[in-house]
């Protein structure tokens, strides 16, 4: 299987959806997750930000999170789940290709060191579905988080309350979005630099024991009185 959820078959890409769950409607109102879904790539495009398959599926659940952490209410129509590599929703991919098919994405496949990776930019009208509430948090979302690559917005989504939460019962299970985050923060974080000489990093105690093949959950920097103690038992 490939990091953007899809996986070979007879020589051609298969979404992961299309191979376990049967209909392309379940756990997501399409007609909302298109709008949603074309809104951010134009918005991406206007601001020259590079978007993938896997990066807007991140992008998208961390504007839900604003939503609700705002009192908005989620908008992108996404149920969302722990599945591929942190929160998604297999309808996603009917999305896309709808979106393809009459035209409105572009859609890319680039060959990266880790397989293959779908880019998606917007060509068609910015839909009017969304209100200006909506698109507020969205316009955030992208100036807070659009630039970050996808491997670090799925290392964020995984320190997500919803995502803690869910990593407790399994995965599959729904996100309760209600728990709430302040995801921008969490972008803002990982934007800093960090200097190559900083302190080791270690697991997340909170992480350990729910690591699944090809998901590496997110990393902390130990803390400085762990160091100290470190050099002065080194030195002895």
């Amino acid at each position: 299987m490939r990091e953007d959820g899809t996986q070979l078959r007879r020589g051609r890409a298969v979404s992961s959806y299309d191979a376990v769950v049967p209909g392309r409607s379940r756990g997501i109102d399409e007609g909302r997750a298109e709008a949603a879904l074309l809104t951010l790539l134009q918005l991406a495009k206007e601001q020259g930000i590079t978007i993938s398959r896997v990066k807007a599926a991140k992008l998208l659940y961390v504007c839900d999170l604003e939503a609700t952490r705002r009192g908005v209410g989620a908008f992108t129509g996404v149920t969302w789940r722990w599945l591929q590599y942190g929160p998604f929703n297999y309808g996603l991919y009917s999305v896309e290709e709808s979106l393809v098919r009459r035209g409105d994405v572009d859609r890319e496949s680039v060959t990266t060191g880790f397989g293959v990776e779908y880019q998606l930019s917007a060509t068609g009208p910015r839909p009017t579905y969304l209100d200006k509430s909506e698109l507020a948090i969205m316009a955030d979302v992208l100036m807070s988080c659009g630039r970050l690559r996808p491997s670090e917005l799925r290392d964020i989504s995984y320190r997500t309350a919803p995502m803690l939460a869910a990593r407790l019962e399994g995965r599959g299970v729904d996100l309760n979005l209600a728990l709430g985050t302040d995801a921008l923060d969490l972008c803002g974080q990982e934007r800093v630099p960090q200097r190559r000489s900083a302190s080791p990093r270690a697991s997340s105690p909170q992480s350990k024991g729910f690591s699944l093949p090809g998901e590496r959950l997110p990393r902390v920097a130990a803390p400085k009185g762990e160091l100290r103690r470190r050099r002065i038992f080194s030195s002895s």
